[in-house]
């Protein structure tokens, strides 16, 4: 196992490409994997599962699509699949596809927020959400951040001090967070009001 491998939590100094090629089973998955990362891979998408439309694929329909793609095909439609399928692999159990889903280049703003909501998601993608400063300049993002209870506590710490007071407030009296962070943000309201 590399150090790579080792060290990915969701927040490595290794690349995401570094840490899905390194833990893979085999030698041929590291080379279908790094054919994804190049762009030169031969893998093809239903057009179902990657065209953004209205018509909106049911999560168990694209679920039943997806259940036995091998690793690879998951990550492509990762980084290409429509709204329907970055619903479904943002809770994947393999803890890199819902990092992947975040670096879909179609994602939204809105999909970001339900997703720092969620409390069915991996901690790893909090973490990676609030790490991205195109989302965390949306104060809703930050607010559902600091609210989630899967959110980390040194993630839910540092945006607290960016929370106004009545967000604080109910933080403070909420039974579903870290009771450091509900202290913390009861201190920083206190502060506030001196």
């Amino acid at each position: 196992m590399s150090d790579c491998q080792e060290d990915f939590k969701g927040d490595s100094t290794c690349s995401l490409w570094d840490a899905a090629i390194s833990s893979a089973s085999d030698e041929a998955m590291r080379g279908e994997l790094a054919s994804v990362r190049d762009g030169n891979d031969e893998m093809s998408l239903p057009e179902k599962l990657t065209k953004e439309d209205e018509s909106k694929v049911e999560g168990e329909v694209v679920l039943s699509m997806i259940r036995d793609f091998p690793i690879p095909k998951k990550i492509k439609l990762a980084l290409f699949g429509n709204k329907s399928v970055r619903a479904v692999l943002i809770r994947d159990t393999n803890k890199m596809i819902p990092l992947f889903v975040l670096e879909n280049a179609r994602i939204s703003e809105e999909e970001v927020l339900e997703f720092a909501k969620s409390t069915t998601v991996a901690d790893a993608v909090l973490r990676e959400i609030s790490g991205k400063s195109q989302w965390t300049k949306n104060y809703a993002v930050k607010q559902a951040i600091t609210s989630n209870p899967k959110t980390p506590v040194d993630v839910a710490l540092r945006w607290i001090k960016y929370l106004e007071a009545k967000h604080l407030k109910q933080l403070s009296k909420s039974k579903s967070i870290s009771s450091v962070v509900a202290t913390q943000c009861r201190k920083l309201l206190e502060k506030r009001q001196h």
